[in-house]
Parts: C-alpha cells; sequence; structure tokens
C-alpha cells in the first residue's frame, strides 16, 4: 500500500447535497453506537466510558455540522477538503463547541426564547477542556500533580460524569431522531439547508437574508411544535 497515495484520499473530490445527508445519516447512526458502547462499559469501566460519551458528543456534534456543508454545497457540490477546513471537523475542540452551543444559538438568534430552555441538560463551553482531558485520560496512563494516574483511579467520579454526558448526548440526538433516523429525511434536512443558503444568497443584502432565514425556521419550528 502506498501510504501518502491512501491517506490523500481522504482530502479528494466534492461532495453533493445528497451526500451530506448520507453523512448526517451515519453520524447520527454512529453516535447512538457510541452511546450504546459508553453504557455497556459504565459500571466496569467508567473512564473508558466517559471518554467514549465525549466521542458521541463529537460525533453528534457532527450532524449539526454537515448541515453547514450542505448549505456550502447549495450550487451542486463543494469540494470536501475546502468543507472540511471551514467546518474545522479535524478539530475535537470544535465538535465540542458546535455541541455546547447547539440549541442554544437558535433559540437566542432565530426564535427570540430564553436561553437555557431547548435542552434540559446544557453544557456549558467552559467545560470543553476539562472534557477533552477526561477523554485522553479514559485511555492513557497520565501524570497528575506529580503523580502517574490509570484510567480508573477516582472511579466513581467519572461515573458520575459519564452518565451527565450521555444524558445530555442522548437529549440531543432525541431531538433530531426524526430528521435523521433514515437516509432518507437526512437527504431532506440536507436538502432544506442547500435551499435556505440558496435563498440567502440572492436576498439582495445580508440583513434580507437573516431575516429570510429566521421567517423560514420559525416556520418549521412551528409546524414541528405542531405536529408534537
Amino acid at each position: 500500500m502506498d501510504v501518502r497515495q491512501f491517506l490523500a484520499q481522504f482530502d479528494e473530490g466534492e461532495i453533493t447535497v445528497e451526500e451530506v445527508g448520507r453523512g448526517m445519516h451515519v453520524s447520527f447512526l454512529n453516535a447512538r453506537s457510541l452511546v450504546e458502547d459508553a453504557e455497556l462499559l459504565l459500571e466496569r469501566r467508567p473512564a473508558r466510558a466517559l471518554s467514549l460519551a465525549v466521542l458521541a458528543m463529537e460525533e453528534t456534534a457532527k450532524i449539526f455540522t454537515l448541515c453547514t456543508a450542505a448549505a456550502m454545497a447549495y450550487d451542486g457540490s463543494v469540494e470536501w477538503a475546502r468543507a472540511r477546513r471551514k467546518l474545522d471537523l479535524l478539530s475535537h475542540e470544535a465538535k465540542q463547541a458546535v455541541f455546547a452551543g447547539y440549541g442554544r444559538a437558535l433559540l437566542e438568534t432565530l426564535l427570540d426564547k430564553e436561553p437555557g430552555t431547548f435542552y434540559e441538560c446544557e453544557v456549558p463551553v467552559g467545560l470543553i477542556p476539562l472534557l477533552n482531558r477526561f477523554k485522553q485520560m479514559g485511555f492513557y496512563v497520565d501524570c497528575f500533580k506529580g503523580r502517574f494516574v490509570c484510567p480508573e483511579d477516582d472511579a466513581d467520579n467519572r461515573a458520575e460524569w459519564a452518565r451527565w454526558l450521555l444524558q445530555a448526548v442522548k437529549q440531543r440526538l432525541a431531538s433530531v431522531e426524526s430528521m435523521h433516523c433514515t437516509e432518507e429525511a437526512s437527504r431532506g434536512v440536507a436538502e432544506k439547508a442547500a435551499s435556505l443558503a440558496r435563498a440567502a444568497a440572492t436576498a439582495g443584502s445580508q440583513e434580507a437574508a437573516v431575516e429570510a432565514l429566521k421567517v423560514e425556521i420559525k416556520r418549521l419550528w412551528t409546524n414541528d411544535e405542531g405536529a408534537g
């Protein structure tokens, strides 16, 4: 195997709106699978479970982030390498920040609702460095205050953190399940994102684009609440 050639393929090609939809669907399935694996390990390996919970958090954020990739591909397709750089998909911290901010930004900016009412279990952005450290500590021996610590040290505390974070992840996955439980549903979400981006691009001004997006998102929100 030519290693360089193989690795280069991760940056090659263009992705269509339809393919972005498939990406959101498989990210949803993988996040749910990571949650299941974390729960299996929770009692016997809480530190590992916490690490998997953080990975599930990041994979859940990928669903939200890929929606922006669909918007970038509104005129047909977008170069994957450019989309990945713009969306910072290789950054763990960036994906965790997306997870922490999802819902809150929607409520405050577009729907004019009070902050902190979208999910029962909110994740403060300030916890991101700690969660990233927990993820590493669940897999590796590390040094803390001049003493080497094993992944299973402080197991009770790690289990408490894991339960809390798994609850946060499951709440977000449940909130988007109807949109991503099938590939067809995810493609529909991607197509809507592309359509909104297309409308914004032809709105004539940034202010007009923002207002058009607010109107459309409020309409979708109202329909979803009525259906529920």
